[in-house]
């Protein structure tokens, strides 16, 4: 009888030991799949939401948990190194008693509006109503959410006196669908991956201080309806790829330090209504088949402004030219 149980009990040893290796090898990374980072992660870096718990408020670990919840949306070197905007704005939700490891898609969202205070100089802003504050962050000044989701869909923080960068964080707002910064002095350049933001239809940053080119992966955002990126520093071309924009119907890139010819792929974009290109250094002529996007040929172009005088090197049959 002693025998039999002995080997009774080796074989469900084994039996559930088996199953513990399933298990973690068929879903190693069900925490991390929602939020995809560019960072090199070893599957087996990143704990599942069912290894991570609600700890106590006071227990040590309950740190170590949100850096793993974190560490695929920010840098962990950023969360970790002092007064970083990454490490303000997670100590202010680690310090928070009632947020838990297990709300990851609200967690996170709740970091990035506080991320975007730090990273944007919001003790300064005209308007920072609610900011930091235990409300929930739909609530705060400028943000905009589902009313059943409660996740942002618009952030509205024009003519707001916003100093700083774009947080690259800003991509994981997944639902975000409008994101208007204009009118304010916003230095450094466009996230590289704002692709990720496959709902956003209005880009609107003009008048700042952004730099740098146009990201290409933007020119996969087919859902963008309106990309204002005018009086900035942007330098570069418009590449062939801004035919993927087919829903575009506002166009402005003027002001800026873009270069090279116009894209004849823009005639593929029949929705626009406006396109403004003056005060760049493009050269060579426009394209005959974007003019027939104008009321004339059936198209709704009503505008198309570009630096086609007889002094500048663009020449253009239909636009209305810059002096």
């Amino acid at each position: 009888f002693t025998n039999s149980l002995s080997n009774l009990t080796s074989k469900l040893t084994n039996f559930l030991t088996g199953r513990k290796t399933e298990f973690s090898t068929k879903n190693p990374t069900a925490f991390s799949s929602k939020f995809p980072t560019e960072l090199e992660i070893s599957p087996t870096s990143v704990p599942s939401v069912l290894e991570l718990s609600c700890r106590n408020f006071t227990d040590p670990l309950r740190k170590d948990d949100f850096k793993e919840l974190f560490r695929g949306i920010s840098q962990i070197h950023k969360i970790e190194t002092q007064r970083t905007p990454q490490n303000l704005a997670f100590n202010f939700v680690l310090s928070e008693e009632k947020n838990c490891v297990k709300d990851e898609l609200f967690l996170v969202q709740r970091y990035i509006a506080v991320l975007l205070f730090y990273s944007l100089n919001g003790n300064n802003w005209f308007n920072s109503t609610s900011y930091l504050s235990s409300s929930h962050e739909c609530d705060w000044h400028g943000l905009h959410c589902n009313k059943n989701s409660r996740q942002i869909t618009n952030i509205w923080l024009g003519e707001n006196d916003l100093h700083g960068s774009i947080p690259s964080e800003i991509v994981f707002l997944q639902n975000l669908e409008e994101l208007d910064l204009e009118k304010n002095k916003i230095i450094g350049s466009i996230p590289r991956n704002i692709n990720k933001l496959q709902k956003l239809r209005i880009l609107d940053l003009d008048n700042n201080a952004l730099t740098g080119s146009i990201p290409l992966s933007l020119y996969n955002i087919r859902s963008l309806d309106t990309l204002d990126l005018d009086s900035n520093g942007f330098t570069g071309t418009i590449p062939l790829k801004i035919r993927s924009l087919v829903q575009l119907k506002h166009l402005s890139l003027y002001d800026n330090n873009l270069r090279g010819t116009i894209p004849w792929t823009i005639m593929l974009l029949e929705k626009l209504e406006i396109l403004y290109l003056d005060k760049n250094n493009f050269r060579g002529k426009i394209s005959e088949g974007i003019c027939r996007l104008k009321p004339f040929f059936n198209g709704v172009l009503e505008i198309i402004v570009a630096d086609c005088t007889n002094n500048t090197p663009v020449k253009c049959l239909c636009c209305e030219c810059e002096w």
